[in-house]
């Protein structure tokens, strides 16, 4: 049974049952005001949104989810039968419904609204488009890809076809892209191409702490600067974001960890068996096999296994 709401109505000098009910038994405030919603008894697990400063319904009990974030409340419905969702999405502000419209999956970041959604076609789109799966031998799907503003704006003319949703724009406000001719390149939150030269490299990735990664035709990594600027020479067998004034790089056979003047700073002495990849992180790990773990300056914080 789901616990009854009750307030006291200050103006009226007494409590009074509110039309709904909260989700847990013990509700843990979002953004410490923020808090899910629901029908009393309901069994379909539908929510709504409750501010808990002002009692106000702040959307209606009527979706499958919602994603709040400090300028956008993304509410949604699951449609089970093509596995994407009907999204109403708000300026968390003033609560006006900027954008409406069915997507696979939305990604909020910043001021900034990324979707995502698949196209199934029987035949090939046309132009010079190779970014696509083919489904039961029968459907061509391509991932379209969609960049808005905070007022629902949508800035890019064309869909992108691959698009780093998962690191997005992070604190130098920049995010690589592949458009349907296959021409990547960085974006910024205007949705504009940043105008960054990245034609020599095969692949680019997303910056992180000012510096991102970049692979060249002979498949060796290096780092540019946000200028677009070559800062560590393409010498690299592999390369990890920047985490906290260092990366992991791999060459020789051995992994290493330099900094940004391309010094190094760590040999690690065994494999590793996991680490840390997150943007704009000020801190990273390194564990290897043996147990032993490094912090972003190299230094260990976790000593192997003993022998």
């Amino acid at each position: 049974m789901m616990p009854q709401s009750i307030y006291w109505k200050k103006n009226e000098k007494r409590l009074k049952p509110q039309p709904f009910a909260f989700t847990e038994h013990k509700p843990e405030p979002k953004q410490d005001k923020y808090i899910d919603i629901t029908k009393e008894n309901d069994r379909h697990r539908i929510i709504g949104l409750l501010n808990i400063q002002t009692h106000q319904i702040i959307l209606p009990v009527k979706y499958y989810g919602i994603d709040i974030t400090e300028n956008f409340f993304g509410a949604y419905n699951v449609n089970n039968k093509k596995f994407d969702r009907n999204y109403e999405i708000y300026n968390s502000h003033d609560l006006r419904l900027i954008l409406k419209g069915t997507f696979d999956q939305v990604t909020f970041d910043g001021n900034n609204i990324i979707t995502q959604y698949t196209t199934r076609t029987i035949e090939p789109l046309k132009g010079n488009t190779p970014y696509y799966a083919i489904e039961n031998d029968k459907y061509y799907l391509y991932q379209h890809y969609d960049i808005y503003d905070v007022n629902g704006k949508k800035l890019n003319d064309s869909h992108y076809y691959q698009l780093d949703s998962f690191s997005g724009f992070g604190k130098d406000g920049l995010m690589p892209v592949t458009d349907a001719n296959g021409k990547r390149y960085y974006i910024n939150r205007n949705g504009k191409n940043a105008g960054l030269d990245v034609s020599k490299f095969e692949t680019i990735y997303p910056f992180s702490n000012g510096l991102a990664a970049v692979k060249g035709i002979k498949n060796e990594y290096g780092y540019i600067n946000t200028s677009g600027k070559v800062v560590i020479p393409l010498i690299y067998r592999s390369a990890e974001m920047f985490q906290g004034g260092s990366a992991k790089v791999e060459k020789g056979g051995s992994s290493l960890l330099i900094n940004a003047d391309n010094q190094i700073i760590h040999t690690f002495t065994d494999s590793l068996s996991s680490y840390t990849n997150r943007q704009d992180s000020d801190k990273a790990t390194y564990t290897q096999y043996n147990g032993a773990t490094y912090n972003e300056k190299g230094q260990e914080v976790v000593k192997k296994d003993q022998e």
